[in-house]
Parts: structure tokens; sequence; C-alpha cells
């Protein structure tokens, strides 16, 4: 059994790939249709229908990984920023569904797993290379874009060229594990969150906002090694804290 929580709903996977749900439905991150805004029993998503190996929570959406390496995502939570950073751009079905929608741009991969922070998402695949989408506010997508729209995916080089085994999505950053046990921090840090001692840029621009120039050239914006914890055998994330 696997159990991932979002802000205010609960997802749960059984060991027959089934998946339950219960809390909040008030962006439809629950997958199925209610007639009230919760469920305060956990119900089976009966749209997913093919057997679930992984599943992954954020703010206000969920995501699940299928047995034939499909990702699946509901929940309305990234809609609303994709539609205000992206403005005269189509939002993907997957980020605008009440019930689970396949997430595309990961037709030619099979995914393994799937992390999600508060407002973007990951997916590992069985070769070891990492995808990420939605918002990139604190630039933990490795993007000079504000919001991905679809999947990208993060080049090996900054793995220095190794196959990745595990991800994990924090409230705004990420922590990747490669094969030799290498371990990667990157995105937000100005809570030490990172375990780097690399300090914030602070530069700004006249308008007093900071500009994606200097934004890719902060070292916390691109996945950086943490020497103390190679081979860390258990990493745990906490949304609410911005801890590891």
């Amino acid at each position: 059994m696997q159990v991932a929580c979002g802000w205010d709903f609960t997802i749960v996977l059984a060991g027959g790939g089934q998946v339950f749900s219960c809390g909040s439905n008030s962006f439809g991150q629950l997958g199925h249709s209610l007639t009230s805004g919760r469920g305060t029993v956990p119900e089976r998503i009966v749209s997913l229908q093919d057997k679930v190996i992984n599943v992954a929570a954020g703010l206000r959406h969920a995501l699940a990984v299928t047995e034939n390496g499909s990702v699946f995502q509901w929940g309305i939570g990234m809609a609303s920023q994709a539609k205000r950073v992206c403005q005269g751009k189509i939002v993907p079905s997957f980020l605008r569904a009440r019930e689970p929608c396949k997430v595309t741009g990961l037709e030619n991969t099979r995914v393994k797993s799937v992390a999600s922070g508060s407002s973007h998402a990951s997916a590992l695949t069985d070769e070891g290379e990492v995808y990420v989408w939605g918002s990139n506010k604190h630039r933990q997508l490795v993007s000079k874009d504000d919001f991905l729209l679809k999947p990208q995916k993060i080049e090996a080089c900054y793995f220095e060229d190794e196959k990745v085994s595990k991800v994990w999505n924090g409230w705004t950053h990420m922590m990747a594990q490669t094969e030799t046990g290498k371990v990667f921090t990157w995105g937000r840090g100005d809570y030490g969150q990172l375990g780097r001692s690399e300090l914030p840029n602070e530069q700004q621009d006249q308008d007093g906002k900071r500009s994606d120039e200097h934004s890719l050239k902060e070292p916390l914006h691109f996945p950086g090694i943490v020497s103390t914890l190679t081979g860390a055998s258990q990493v745990r994330k906490s949304h609410a804290s911005h801890l590891f």
C-alpha cells in the first residue's frame, strides 16, 4: 500500500493496484464526481482501470502511474496558475481535469514513479530520465520559463551524465539520487532546505523583480551534489515546512 497526502486530501494505493481518495474535492483532487465538496470515506477512483503502481499528491492535484508506464493527473490546482502565467496558450487537458487524464508529452517513455511539489510534478522513467512540468516560480524545473505546460526532460548533464534512480519533490524544490548514490538538490533554498552552502542571489532588476538572466545563473537553480548525503537510503520531504 502507498499513501500520498495533499493539502487537504488523501490518495491511497491499495495492494491490488486500485486507487482510493478522500478529503476535499473542491478542485477535483479526489478524481471522481461528488455532490458535495468533500468525501469523508475513501472511495475508489473507478476511471483508473489499469493497475496503478505509484501515486503522488500536490497542493490540489494528484498523479498516478499505471503498470504500462503511463501517467495520469487530476485536480485543477495548477490550472489557474497556468492560465495566468501562460496567457494566450492552450492549457493541456490533464491540468484542467477533475478525473484522471493522461499526461501528454510522455508517450515515448515508460514512467516508473512520480513525485509532486505544491504546483509542480516530476516523472522518473525506466531509463533513469527525469521529466518535470508545472510551476517554475523558484526555478525548480531547471528552465527559464515560469510555467511548463508539458513535461520537459532535465538533461543528464545536470546529474553528471548518470542515470537517476530516485526523485523527490519538496514544496518548491527537488532532490534526486543517481545510480551511484549521489544526491542532487535544486530549487528554492532560502530556508536551507537544499543542504547546500550557496546563498541565493538577491540581485534584482529595476522593477524589484529577479530577472530570468540572474535566476538561471544562481547556483541553487541547478542540480548540485550534497556530498554528505551520498549513499543515503531514505529521504523524506515535508510540504508544510519546506524541509527534506
